[in-house]
């Protein structure tokens, strides 16, 4: 179980993720108009819709086609992000000047370009809450709608004054990335589905799926080894090698550079004789931009365990992504993390081993 690169910028930014550096222009310390008050959140509190944008949209384009705009308004921010494809992890941030059914007008045009509604590239347009005060108060959870193929996976806000996770709060978005394998296919030989990644749904095959972790490799009536666990900012680990040909492939390292905001990408599927055994989810993103940020109790983005098995173990999903953007940040000891899930047991070494750890 990994950890990946924790790095303290100028006392300005912290960074849990496989690329900590900075682009100014996503990153300046903006913390918001504080339009949308004090948040207390003392239960289960998701605080980002989202919608999927329906075509591609080029740089300058000032209108976006989406597929639903029922939970946006005038003089809201957005983020538009690149969520699968090519440039997966690219954002920037526009304010909408006007709704239709269907469409947003923005008040300046797009930076960059972005792909959507075809094969496996997909884009949205996620509303990014301007607060005053962020509490998360003893038993209450921050976190976002998990990713569904199409939208979902971020939490993004600002908060003009402080962001406070009181002991036993917790901001979340563990398991909330990229999707674990969960298939199986083939004959004489099978093999387990790969887990999700930037790149689109994996497909039965012990290789990585860039950073999705290869499925289980079964040779039927001998023996199975495990599945690859996913990748993000390090390597996901390889199935454990035991009597068959080889174990699923660990998912690699994204190779995007500044400026990208990237999930946790999921565990190749296990196997045992009544199907197949999910991989572990990846984790979602986080992206906090307050003057003063405060955790005394966890900010998380942990991946999923992969499932254990008679057989071949599943991989273990991969730690997401958090960026933290602060004048002042007091962390305690051990709160902030993006781990790698554990990689599921295999049925016994050497004929039957473990899934890799994300």
């Amino acid at each position: 179980m990994k950890i990946p690169t924790i790095t303290l910028v100028v006392s300005v930014a912290l960074f849990v993720t496989g690329q900590p550096s900075i682009a100014q222009d996503q990153f300046d310390r903006d913390y918001g108009t504080a339009a949308d008050g004090d948040l207390l959140v003392t239960t289960i509190q998701a605080v980002n819709p989202s919608t999927e944008l329906i075509n591609d949209h080029g740089a300058g384009s000032s209108e976006l086609l989406v597929a639903d705009t029922s939970s946006f308004a005038v003089g809201d921010e957005i983020m538009i992000i690149q969520l699968q494809g090519d440039s997966a992890g690219r954002f920037e941030f526009a304010r909408v000047q006007s709704t239709t059914t269907g469409s947003f007008t923005l008040q300046s045009p797009l930076s960059y370009g972005y792909l959507s509604g075809m094969g496996s590239d997909h884009a949205a347009a996620v509303r990014v809450p301007n607060y005053d005060t962020v509490t998360i108060a003893d038993g209450g959870v921050l976190t976002t709608d998990g990713w569904i193929g199409t939208q979902g996976g971020v939490l993004a806000l600002r908060a003009a004054t402080s962001v406070t996770v009181e002991p036993n709060g917790s901001i979340d978005v563990s398991f909330l990335g990229y999707r674990g394998g969960n298939q199986v296919d083939g004959d004489s030989t099978r093999y387990g589905y790969q887990g999700e990644s930037y790149r689109g749904p994996g497909v039965s095959d012990w290789h990585r799926n860039d950073s999705g972790g290869g499925g289980c490799y079964e040779q039927v009536g001998c023996c199975t080894e495990g599945a690859g666990g996913g990748g993000c900012g390090t390597a996901g680990d390889p199935g454990q090698d035991g009597t068959a040909s080889g174990p699923g492939e660990g998912g690699g390292v994204y190779a995007q550079g500044p400026s990208y905001l990237l999930f946790g990408a999921g565990g190749g599927a296990g196997i045992q004789s009544s199907g197949a055994r999910a991989g572990g989810s990846g984790a979602g993103a986080i992206l906090i931009f307050s003057p003063a940020i405060t955790c005394s109790g966890p900010v998380a983005a942990d991946g999923g365990a992969g499932a254990s098995a008679s057989w071949g173990g599943a991989g273990g999903g991969a730690g997401g992504s958090i960026w933290l953007v602060a004048d002042t940040v007091d962390l305690g000891v051990g709160q902030v993390g993006a781990l790698g899930g554990a990689g599921g047991v295999g049925g016994g070494y050497p004929n039957n081993t473990n899934g890799g750890d994300g």
